[in-house]
């Protein structure tokens, strides 16, 4: 029962005391009689009473009735009640005052004072007063006291009605309700928390979104000491001072503060924005400091990932030496992005090339160390770095746990096979031959602790140029989708820098060998120009001097001519160069039998060889026939026996034809001093030259056009060599 009621009751008990008189008077107006003064005295008392009781109906700041009967018949109405009801009613019933839908409560509150004989409370009962002259009929809300009446034998027979409209106070306080309520899901949906501190006795009140930011359960009940404790470590001082400075006054008592929770046993570490103000009585003295709080961590870890990425890209982009470059990135993501931070490089052959290893702790990167791995698959299936490689998606463990670490191939989730994460990565391993950690990664990942990881590949344009790893152990975090698409963003920047770094120096060893080119080419263009000139010089010295016999002629003429054909081959190699770097090497493919091209190439170096010592041995049964452009073919079988009979001086040479179902090869074979396993791709591009024992070379396009012009008939060309082994070349050609 409210304080209201409880004043309606006192009054209610006031008002009944002359009720009882009224009641006692107006029973006692029929009566006829002898009258002596003791009973005038009476009567003038009475009337005295009745006068007090008619000014008080009259005056009182509340609706008075008196209803009798069973039909409710109203006996007495003051000016209130009568303003109230719209009207005199005495006389009338309360449903012929009171309309439709609310008269039936009405009623049967009365009902019940009737019945009960007890005081009936009214507390804001909706009601529908009735149309006026001056109004129309509106809907209200009144309290009071419904007080029984007796009669001279004890008998109720009729109810005294006391009460005030209370529709103001009503709407009033339902518009503060529908302001709280709407407050209330304000911060529900941006999710902010509030609380409030009264200084004077140290109670603490908080709701659950607040409980929550601080790690604590809805139900718990935390004081200022449990939330103090909850800050972070390093944050604790810092907000103890603004709290100490908002409680004295300083800036108005207004208090503004972001720090982190978290960061002790058991709970997330987060950010947050606090918000809030003191309020002081007339003394000064702090009453009340109340205010929100709101979970920023993602904007905050948003804006330090954007700072980290900004900076990292500094980094990468300030040296063009990308070791030492990747290097310096994992020092930055340290401690900021991971307790701990690998960085390598694969190179072409899926071998790693570069490993660097940064943690919190320095004693601990010899352990981190084994998380080196196999960039390779082997018999023992695919390592979690393998996989990264070979598919080109991260790998993104935001738990890691024992139930992983035994078993890998399953999710943390259950028994089944782990799916693939939403955003295209494996969030773990799959299960059987494949499993993801091979036993030295799982005793390095149990001896560091790690209990979140995030595995990424730097994508390059034509393969997975090296990964990234980030790993979480010593601060307890754990990874989120925001981090990985960072380290992503991250990877890929890596990357770009790395191809950028390699086309540079692609494009270095580019020039350097086009002026290593220029300056062989130049003197392969100078020695028949010179041999040329001397044997024009020579002619016409013979010429001046007399008569000279023809076959001293013939012979400088000869010389001439073979020079002559050597620049023309010059020529034609650099035109070929020219057409196939534009995709313009034209093939003229007609029907022939290669077995029989093969003897014609030889028969034109048997000379050559039979002159140096060299036997040539053809080794072809069959004839070879296809669909291809004989003059090619014979450059390419030109150049591979000039390059044996170059490099391999003195030792035989065999020339092979093997004939397949849809295919035929062709080999090249010498016993020379074979070819250095660093070299036998090497050779094949452009430029790169070799030298024979006594320093000579060529100027490095003979076997690059070779190979352009095999791969113009969709076909291959290989070396198989061993140093001191000799070599053999194979053109493998569709027919």
């Amino acid at each position: 029962m409210n304080s209201v009621t409880r004043r309606l009751l006192i009054t209610s008990c006031y008002f009944s005391t002359y009720a009882v008189v009224i009641n006692v008077e107006l029973r006692r107006q029929d009566r006829i009689g002898p009258i002596d003064t003791g009973e005038v005295m009476a009567q003038v008392l009475v009337q005295i009473e009745r006068n007090n009781l008619r000014s008080i109906f009259t005056q009182a700041p509340a609706a008075i009735a008196v209803v009798r009967g069973p039909d409710l018949r109203y006996e007495l109405s003051n000016p209130l009640h009568q303003l109230l009801v719209g009207g005199k009613t005495v006389g009338k019933t309360v449903r012929e005052t009171f309309p439709e839908p609310h008269v039936h409560s009405v009623v049967a509150l009365m009902q019940q004072a009737y019945r009960s004989g007890e005081p009936v409370v009214i507390e804001e009962l909706p009601v529908t007063l009735p149309a006026t002259a001056n109004r129309e009929a509106r809907q209200a809300f009144i309290s009071g006291v419904l007080q029984p009446l007796r009669d001279s034998r004890g008998q109720i027979d009729g109810v005294m009605v006391f009460t005030y409209e209370v529709t103001e106070l009503v709407v009033a306080r339902t518009r503060v309700e529908q302001a709280e309520e709407r407050l209330r899901l304000a911060l529900d949906a941006g999710n902010v928390g509030s609380w409030e501190f009264r200084p004077s006795n140290g109670a603490l009140e908080c709701d659950a979104t607040f409980k929550a930011l601080f790690g604590f359960a809805p139900e718990a009940s935390p004081g200022p000491h449990e939330i103090t404790e909850a800050i972070h470590p390093e944050d604790r001082e810092r907000v103890r001072k603004a709290v100490v400075e908002a409680l004295q006054g300083a800036r108005g008592g207004e208090y503004a503060i972001e720090c982190r929770t978290g960061g002790t046993a058991g709970r997330r570490e987060r950010w947050i924005s606090a918000r809030g103000r003191t309020f002081f009585d007339e003394a000064g003295r702090a009453v009340r400091f109340l205010g929100t709080g709101i979970d920023i961590t993602r904007e905050r870890n948003a804006l330090e990932r954007n700072k980290f990425l900004a900076r990292a890209g500094t980094v990468l982009a300030s040296s063009l030496d990308y070791r030492p470059t990747l290097a310096q990135v994992a020092r930055l993501a340290v401690p900021q992005m991971a307790d701990c931070c690998t960085a390598r490089l694969i190179d072409e052959k899926g071998e790693i090339e570069f490993f660097e290893v940064i943690h919190v702790d320095p004693a601990k990167v010899p352990i981190a160390r084994a998380l080196r791995g196999r960039a390779s698959a082997d018999r023992d299936g695919l390592t979690i770095l393998a996989r990264v490689i070979q598919t080109g998606k991260p790998v993104f463990v935001p738990e890691m746990t024992d139930h992983l670490l035994d078993d890998p191939g399953k999710s943390p989730a259950g028994d089944d096979a782990a799916e693939s994460h939403p955003s295209g990565c494996s969030a773990a391993a799959p299960a059987g031959d494949d499993a993801g950690l091979d036993e030295e990664h799982r005793r390095a990942l149990r001896a560091l602790g790690l209990c979140s990881v995030m595995l990424v590949p730097l994508l390059g344009r034509e393969r997975v140029l090296g990964t990234f790893g980030f790993f979480y152990a010593e601060s307890g975090r754990r990874y989120a989708e925001e981090d990985l698409a960072s380290a992503e963003e991250l990877a890929r920047r890596a990357a770009m820098a790395i191809e950028n770094s390699m086309l540079y120096g692609a494009a270095q060893t580019a020039i350097q060998r086009r002026d290593d080119f220029l300056s062989v080419a130049s003197h392969e263009l100078k020695t028949p120009v010179a041999t040329l000139l001397l044997q024009i010089e020579g002619l016409l010295c013979d010429l001046e001097r007399g008569p000279f016999g023809g076959d001293e002629v013939c012979l400088r003429l000869e010389k001439s001519l073979t020079q002559i054909h050597r620049l023309s081959n010059f020529v034609n190699d650099l035109l070929d160069v020219a057409r196939a770097s534009s995709g313009h090497l034209r093939l003229c493919r007609a029907q022939m039998d290669l077995t029989e091209l093969v003897r014609d190439v030889v028969m034109r170096f048997r000379e050559n060889a039979i002159h140096t010592g060299v036997p040539i041995e053809i080794r072809a049964r069959v004839p070879a026939v296809g669909s291809w452009d004989a003059d090619r073919l014979d450059q390419v079988l030109t150049n591979l026996l000039s390059n044996a009979l170059k490099f391999a001086p003195g030792q035989p040479i065999a020339v092979e034809v093997e004939c397949l179902s849809d295919r035929v090869r062709v080999g090249v074979c010498d016993r020379g001093p074979g070819i250095a396993p660093d070299d036998r791709q090497r050779i094949f591009d452009r430029f790169e030259q070799t030298r024979t024992a006594d320093g000579a070379g060529g100027i490095g396009l003979g076997l690059w056009i070779a190979r352009e012009i095999v791969r113009g008939h969709g076909g291959e060309i290989t070396v198989e060599s061993e140093p001191g082994q000799g070599a053999a070349f194979w053109v493998e050609l569709p027919r």
